[in-house]
């Protein structure tokens, strides 16, 4: 459980990724962290893994995590909103009680395959106007799938620096040292 979206799992698997890979994930979760409301903005974020290069791969690797993050938005059925307004610890209550009644483990199913399709939708679009899918279940090769993630991943990047262009002249040039700041390091 994560009640207050911290993301331990994720710095945990960040930091033994860099220093016993010394691989890099470059990761924004600003939109998973939890609003005044006691909601996040989205379900999952796309992060980029840069590989060390080594003497039998002297470029290089680029691979990507598609991160997804059981959290509430607000956009989930009635089924997942019903039992959350029952129980305000979900979707993130004590995992000492391993026992789900039937409530429990619908609204914990059903908000895993919202959070799944919320995160592929774009790719169904794209897949269902393709040749290799049918209207319900679309396939994709493994090329599919990492140009998909390439895409989201530059579509994610293009929105943050849109987000940086629309903020006040002051606070983007305080984001722009705070980057400056990171990449030295």
């Amino acid at each position: 459980a994560d009640p207050e979206l911290h993301f331990n799992g994720l710095a945990t698997l960040i930091r033994f990724s860099r220093i016993d890979l010394r691989t890099e994930i470059d990761i924004d979760i600003d939109q998973l962290r939890l609003t005044p409301e006691g909601t996040s903005q989205a379900h999952w974020a796309i992060g980029r893994i840069t590989y060390p290069r080594t003497n039998d791969h002297p470029e290089e690797e680029v691979g990507y995590l598609l991160y997804l993050k059981s959290s509430y938005t607000g956009d989930e059925d009635a089924v997942i909103k019903e039992y959350r307004h029952r129980n305000p610890d979900f979707p993130h209550q004590t995992t000492a009680d391993q026992f789900f009644d039937e409530g429990q483990f619908e609204a914990y199913r059903a908000l895993g395959q919202h959070i799944a399709e919320q995160a592929l939708k774009e790719f169904k679009g794209k897949a269902a106007a393709g040749s290799k899918a049918t209207r319900s279940r679309p396939q994709m090769s493994y090329d599919d799938l990492g140009t998909w993630l390439t895409e989201l991943w530059n579509t994610r990047q293009q929105g943050k620096q849109d987000s940086v262009k629309d903020q006040p002249a002051s606070r983007s040039a305080s984001t722009s040292r705070r980057r400056t700041k990171k990449s030295s390091d």
